[in-house]
């Protein structure tokens, strides 16, 4: 059985007043994710770092930013389309085995980036930064993320993941010297959940602090 290395990000809103319905949006799906992509710190014989993903737009290289639940195929910006990153994401159900959803979780949803056809090894450092999972003003923050290797974070609204060019594995040649590492490619797959709050805590809150309001006057 594999092991995921866990942090848990919970986030606590406080002295904020947010009203939600029965219309808030719950989860990301049918939405685009911003996703920027850095690998830094190259070995010896490759020139510089290099980005992929749709965040932040490059003019001279396009690309579009990720349908969650779809497939994207990201590639290298410095040293063009021969080296590529597949994102896939769903929802927990959609996963293959499919993911139970823990008690007391509204929604839960997975993504992965493949490196196979990247040549991870050619860098050392990896990071990658998910936006708009959850939008300003959206009440269903993530409050836990879990990845297979690195290191994942959140802040509530979008997820942060950074690793070693030795986790991800494979063969680098292509752009530099040759190293083969003794494991084959490998990818990242973070997991999260997200908890709306139910409609009737933010209005009470709300009323609170109106009340408080009126008090002072």
């Amino acid at each position: 059985m594999e092991t995921r290395k866990v942090i848990v990000s919970l986030v606590t809103i406080s002295g904020v007043i947010i009203l939600t319905g029965a219309s808030a949006i719950a989860d990301p799906t049918g939405r685009n994710l911003a996703i920027e992509g850095r690998s830094t710190v190259p070995i010896p014989g490759v020139p510089v770092g290099t980005t992929w993903g749709g965040n932040p737009p490059n003019p001279a290289f396009p690309q579009p930013a990720h349908p969650f639940g779809g497939v994207s195929v990201y590639d290298d910006v410095v040293y063009g389309p021969g080296f590529t990153v597949r994102v896939t994401s769903d929802t927990f159900a959609n996963h293959v085995p499919s993911i139970e959803l823990p008690p007391g979780k509204k929604f839960g949803g997975w993504i992965k980036f493949d490196f196979t056809n990247f040549d991870p090894a050619d860098f050392n450092n990896y990071q990658i930064d998910i936006f708009d999972i959850k939008l300003a003003g959206e009440p269903n923050y993530i409050n836990s993320v879990e990845v297979n290797i690195g290191v994942v974070s959140s802040d509530g609204n979008g997820i942060f993941w950074s690793g070693f060019g030795s986790d991800l594995g494979g063969t680098s040649g292509a752009r530099g010297i040759d190293v083969e590492l003794n494991f084959p490619p490998q990818f990242v797959e973070i997991l999260w959940t997200q908890r709306v709050p139910s409609p009737g805590g933010p209005a009470i809150l709300a009323l609170g602090a109106i009340v408080a309001s009126r008090r002072r006057r």
